[in-house]
């Protein structure tokens, strides 16, 4: 759990060993940004004499939130991994206290959902309603879109828009207790990226 919650609260921390500001990072074995994300990451540093506490890096675009003391970084592309440096400025003199690397990385895949109903689960289609998820422990928002889906059925194959399998409905209300059908949804999660997701069900009425 602790390196879950690191992965998205990235804080870099600064040791107070001498008068100079020194920097270290305080908790996490391994470092990482997710790509097309909006990571939030906190410098923290002592002793900074009253100058201005900064992030840079490069093959990231990075910006001081609006409110709070954390900036915005969000990697560019397809670069697999960026240096932040943590900085102290004072008018047009900008020192860098520390350089931290760290991996880049899709977000990781949401479950597929119908209704309330995860993959592999029953249904009895009280609802025909498509979600997607992360686990509960994973501290990230749902921020989701479902752009189309493929109903795979074991006559027919039927195609649809949106997380609604109303086009199915009829088709999937007809098949046997028992029966076990796939839907192949093309997603798109906060990070713009887009993805198949497969995820089956097996009909329990009773």
């Amino acid at each position: 759990m602790k390196t879950i919650i690191f992965l998205f609260s990235l804080v870099l921390c600064m040791n107070t060993f001498s008068q100079s500001p020194q920097a270290a990072i305080e908790s996490g074995e391994v470092h990482f940004l997710f790509r097309g994300f909006e990571n939030k990451v906190w410098p923290v540093i002592s002793n900074n004499d009253g100058r201005t506490i900064g992030l840079t890096g490069e093959n990231v675009s990075i910006k001081k939130a609006e409110t709070g003391d954390y900036f915005i970084v969000k990697p560019s592309g397809n670069v697999k991994e960026v240096t932040l440096n943590v900085v102290l400025i004072d008018g047009s003199q900008v020192d860098v206290i520390k350089s931290l690397n760290y991996q880049v990385m899709n977000l990781p895949d949401p479950d597929l959902y119908l209704g309330r109903v995860k993959n592999g689960g029953s249904v009895d289609f009280s609802s025909f309603e498509l979600n997607l998820k992360y686990p509960v422990f994973t501290p990230l928002r749902n921020d989701f879109q479902i752009l189309s889906w493929e109903a795979q059925l074991p006559r027919s194959t039927i195609l649809g828009h949106g997380n609604n399998l109303s086009e199915a409905k009829k088709s999937l209300e007809n098949l046997p207790d028992g029966t076990t059908f796939t839907i192949l949804a093309k997603i798109q999660c906060s990070d713009g990226i887009a993805r198949l997701k497969s995820a089956s069900w097996t009909i329990r009425r009773e």
